[in-house]
């Protein structure tokens, strides 16, 4: 089996990416449904109240519009909030992973590989790329928000050119280049690397 974490900013189109790799036989965990599935838990509604305050849990809920303007725009504040988050995640893609050993690569898709240090775990990093004002747009469009908003996001994210050079493998989804001949190729490169 090849760990391979697949990772990108905000609107690159890390989904797509992934949905292909599943067409082709891998198996994908992404990071960002766990996470959310996380935030139904007791306790880490209480931890995420006493950490960033109680208007960011509604009716015992956490409330997510409100946690994501308080860390998009402090960076100290995302620091906590992933260093609750990811030892979570990462139990939960343990867990995961201990059930899909007949599969040749398990991919865990998840934007903040890198930022999160989580990059020396796995055997192979793919990094998914697009233009800044391709992700702009997409994210306009997807999320209905501004393009403000989208920035603030935007600039919470490692530097794009950083995270190419850091990858083993990167699949560039502009709008103008084919991607599933580009996701082909890389199956099969970690296929071959596998054998």
């Amino acid at each position: 089996m090849i760990q391979c974490a697949l990772t990108g900013g905000i609107g690159t189109g890390k989904s797509l990416v992934c949905k292909i790799f599943s067409i082709l036989g891998a198996v994908v965990f992404n990071a960002d449904e766990a996470a959310k599935s996380l935030y139904t838990k007791p306790e880490l509604i209480s931890r995420i109240s006493e950490t960033f305050g109680s208007d960011c849990v509604k009716e015992g809920k956490v409330n997510l519009k409100a946690l994501a303007d308080k860390v998009f725009n402090d960076h100290e504040a995302l620091e906590k909030l992933n260093q609750i988050i990811h030892p979570l995640v990462m139990e939960e893609y343990q867990q995961w992973l201990a059930q899909q050993a007949p599969h040749a690569i398990c991919i865990m898709e998840s934007a903040i590989i890198f930022e999160a240090g989580l990059h020396d775990r796995f055997d192979r990093i793919i990094c998914v790329y697009a233009p800044e004002q391709v992700c702009i747009d997409r994210i306009i469009q997807r999320d209905g928000v501004t393009q403000e908003k989208v920035r603030l996001r935007l600039n919470a994210q490692m530097n794009p050119d950083i995270k190419v050079k850091k990858s083993h493998h990167v699949i560039i989804n502009d709008d103008q280049q084919l991607v599933i001949p580009q996701v082909i190729d890389v199956y099969s490169q970690l296929i071959a690397a596998r054998q």
